[in-house]
């Protein structure tokens, strides 16, 4: 061993014999550890970028793997070779956010990729692929990279990323970029471990929810009514302690329970009872994967105009004064706040109604506990006697009561959930020959196959299977959808076919309880739904056929709005683009009032339709939309489309873009 570890030139070996045993003899500069530590801590001393660049890099250089994977591991060496790991990511998370800063978005990517390969969950490193992808010029990507990885998140870990990344894709979204990289940490700033810290212009300071496309465009529901009327059956004794409870209940419970169901029911029977003179309600969208969740300070905003409040002194005020200025609305009166989704604590304690005639209920997966004075209800899913019921109810009396031991059987197949009861129902309704027996014997078969949320799985599957081919595309290609609320004209559009086609087919998905109905001309998906068509259109659908799709769908939105606003300003229509291409797919305004009328209605679809496309079809929606979204004080909304469109390469049409983003700050 002396000879073997005899440097030359020198007159004796490193190997020291010691107490217990052997010890070598380093110098300095020699060990990678204390190269690799000694460059780190020059490089987070260095003044400028390039050079804390460049000590990163030499600090990285020397890495091969794992640390000491040939060594074998005892505790203390397993916990100093993680805490090494973990330190080299860290700084490679640095480097590569220097790189991105200094605009070498291209050619970090083969490395950032497989550095997000080896760690899928590392949201750091995650959202710096994001931001090289978008730098790149390829921001759809990095989007999808953003739904991977949160759907794994959730899939695996239970949670939600974390407020960087979600801070990362709302600047995507709203068609800034996303914050490259890092900034060199200074004696007072804290790095996140592992990572750097992070430029996030534009971001909320908080972090905490992130605000989507816009006001109109994430808000969802916010209106006078409780949402969509349900098919409801039991939860007599819930009904009842919401009705004789406090003035704050919170409803938990798995997905397809019900939950929204019963709120909605509570809040109809106690109007009825006039015991609530306005119900404000909100879909909070804290579990769609497609839709970050949904800012308060958004629907506070929105809220406050259906009380006469205008954009120009709502766009100056925060969350708190926001919060202030709606509870001086609320005073003498008996509301009802319906908050549908929520995500967390913070998202819903700035809307609770606070009064003695006022009640807010909230609906959520998991039981958010930090909310004070709130009465917890944790919903179970539906009792064999109120399944049956329920099948009774949508799929007719008389099937059920012939074969009413294989309904039970039916329901116990599908776990009593409410949602893939009626599913379920919506089959057998449309099959009359079919047996009940028929129908149990291929949901048992499809959950069979199913691996996770098998009843409501199975029960998709078959109500699937059982639509025609035509309808089935339909079906599919409606949840590429942008916005949430979908009408027969956008249906037509997105799918390709006729108007007439396009309705019968929504009639049809109504009748299979694919879709629900949201207001006379409206429909829209359960986020399960959508969730289970947009796999299907991406497994069946090839990209270029999606893309036509949305293509079409922006072409409808375009020159409907431009039709919209010939009616809304005529005296600028000289100013505009002329727009046609919208096929039959198309709306006509008799006046100012109906065209102003549409565009409040489509106002959340025009804007995720325009921050979701490219920058030439965000452009067009810009110019048309630009006079409708100032005189309407709809300040967010015109940030997120005018964002959009300054990301447009033609300089003419970047500048006008630009002009209008600058006139809304």
């Amino acid at each position: 061993m002396r000879r073997a570890l005899c440097v030359p030139g020198e007159p004796e070996s490193r190997l020291r014999t010691g107490a217990g045993g052997y010890l070598i003899e380093v110098r300095p500069g020699e060990l990678d550890a204390d190269v690799f530590i000694e460059q780190v801590e020059a490089g987070e001393r260095a003044s400028t970028v390039n050079a804390a660049c460049g000590h990163f890099e030499r600090a990285l250089r020397g890495w091969r793997g794992r640390p000491l994977e040939d060594v074998p591991l005892g505790p203390e060496l397993a916990a100093e070779a993680a805490r090494l790991a973990e330190r080299r990511d860290g700084v490679r998370e640095r480097y590569f956010g220097l790189r991105i800063e200094m605009g070498q978005h291209a050619e970090v990517l083969p490395e950032l990729r497989a550095f997000v390969a080896g760690d899928p969950l590392r949201e750091g490193a995650v959202g710096l692929l994001m931001s090289a992808l978008d730098g790149a010029g390829c921001r759809a990507a990095a989007l999808e990279l953003f739904h991977a990885t949160r759907r794994r998140l959730i899939d695996e870990l239970g949670v939600e990323p974390g407020a960087d990344l979600r801070r990362r894709f709302q600047l995507l979204l709203t068609g800034g970029a996303a914050p490259g990289g890092a900034v060199i940490p200074g004696p007072g700033d804290r790095a996140r471990p592992g990572g750097a810290v992070f430029t996030a212009a534009g971001g909320r300071p908080d972090g905490a929810v992130v605000t989507g496309w816009g006001d109109g465009a994430v808000t969802g529901r916010v209106d006078g009514t409780a949402g969509p009327r349900y098919l409801f059956v039991g939860r007599e004794r819930e009904l009842r302690s919401i009705s004789q409870g406090g003035r704050f209940v919170a409803i938990d419970g798995m997905p397809g329970v019900g939950k929204t169901a019963l709120a909605v029911e509570a809040a109809r029977r106690l109007r009825a009872h006039a015991r609530i003179d306005l119900t404000l309600s909100v879909d909070l969208h804290g579990y769609d994967r497609h839709r970050p969740p949904v800012d308060p300070a958004v629907v506070l905003d929105e809220w406050l105009r259906r009380f006469g409040a205008h954009g120009d002194r709502l766009q100056r005020l925060d969350v708190r004064a926001l919060r202030a200025e709606f509870l001086d609305r609320l005073a003498g009166r008996r509301v009802l706040v319906l908050l549908d989704n929520a995500a967390d604590e913070r998202q819903v304690l700035p809307l609770i109604a606070d009064g003695s005639g006022s009640l807010t209920l909230l609906t959520s997966r998991r039981r958010l506990t930090g909310l004070p004075g709130a009465d917890h209800m944790r919903l179970e899913v539906l009792g064999g006697d109120e399944s049956v019921r329920l099948l009774r109810a949508a799929a007719g009396a008389d099937r059920i009561d012939a074969e009413s031991d294989t309904a039970a059987d039916v329901a116990e197949t599908v776990g009593h959930l409410p949602l893939a009861l009626g599913l379920v129902a919506g089959q057998i309704a449309g099959s009359r020959g079919w047996t009940l027996h028929d129908h149990l014997d291929r949901l048992r078969a499809h959950r069979d196959l199913l691996r996770v949320e098998a009843p409501v799985e199975a029960a998709f599957a078959l109500s699937y299977e059982r639509l025609t081919p035509g309808c089935r595309r339909t079906f599919r290609l409606l949840a590429l959808h942008p916005g949430r609320r979908i009408d027969d004209l956008a249906a037509a559009a997105l799918a390709g076919v006729s108007t007439s086609e396009a309705a019968r087919d929504l009639r049809v998905l109504l009748s299979a309880n694919l879709l629900r109905r949201d207001g006379p001309d409206h429909c829209e998906f359960h986020d399960l739904t959508r969730r289970f068509a947009l796999r299907q259109a991406i497994d069946r659908e090839p990209g270029h056929a999606r893309q036509a799709a949305l293509s079409r769908l922006h072409a409808h939105y375009a020159h409907s709005a431009a039709l919209a606003m010939d009616q809304y300003a005529p005296y600028e229509k000289h100013r505009r683009p002329g727009v046609c291409g919208g096929g039959e797919a198309v709306h006509s305004f008799a006046d100012r009032r109906a065209a102003s009328d549409w565009l409040d209605t489509e106002r959340a679809n025009l804007v995720a339709t325009a921050v979701q496309g490219t920058p030439a079809q965000a452009a067009l929606l810009s110019t048309l939309l630009s006079r409708y979204l100032d005189s309407g004080g709809h300040y967010r909304d015109a940030k997120a489309v005018h964002a959009r469109a300054a990301q447009v390469t033609g300089a003419g049409e970047r500048g006008r873009a630009l002009a209008r983003l600058a006139a809304v700050h």
